[in-house]
């Protein structure tokens, strides 16, 4: 009995972290095509990435079949008590106040050198991309903390 516990939290762990993975990846594929059209509006390279994110549906469903498959059978309902231990760790919590406060002070440091770098280029959309920039460094920073700090 408790070696398929085991087995049940080790699987559902993996399902949370892969999931993770992807919303990084998701974040950082949108804040790209969000600089490229803001940076560079009339450009070829707007215009592919513009076809590139035609394509962002497609690929999404395709990532959460291949997430939700390797489940294999284990029920990821919050209310699952397996999942919620999972969910409710203290390592994790840990691991996320840790994510909260590094993306706060990373998305803080960005704004004087955005505000600088901004200054003193002739962009027409420049509060858009830092904007821009801002919700892209806070995102990717959280996500990247904690999956960093997350135990494995």
């Amino acid at each position: 009995m408790k070696h398929d516990a085991l087995d049940a939290t080790e699987t559902l762990t993996r399902f949370a972290r892969r999931g993770l993975w992807l919303a990084l990846l998701l974040i950082l594929s949108l804040g790209v095509y969000a600089l490229l059209t803001n940076v560079f509006p009339q450009s070829r390279a707007a215009h592919y990435g513009g076809w590139l994110m035609s394509l962002l549906p497609i690929t999404i469903v395709f990532a959460i079949v291949w997430l939700r498959s390797s489940l294999r059978g284990e029920n990821a309902h919050a209310a699952n008590a397996v999942m919620h231990a999972v969910l409710h760790d203290e390592l994790r919590q840990i691991s996320l106040h840790k994510a909260y406060r590094a993306a706060f002070f990373g998305m803080l440091l960005c704004q004087p050198i955005l505000g600088f770098a901004l200054a003193w280029m002739p962009l027409p959309a420049a509060p858009q991309i830092m904007a821009t920039v801002t919700v892209l460094v806070g995102a990717s920073v959280f996500l990247l903390t904690f999956l960093l700090c997350d135990r494995a």
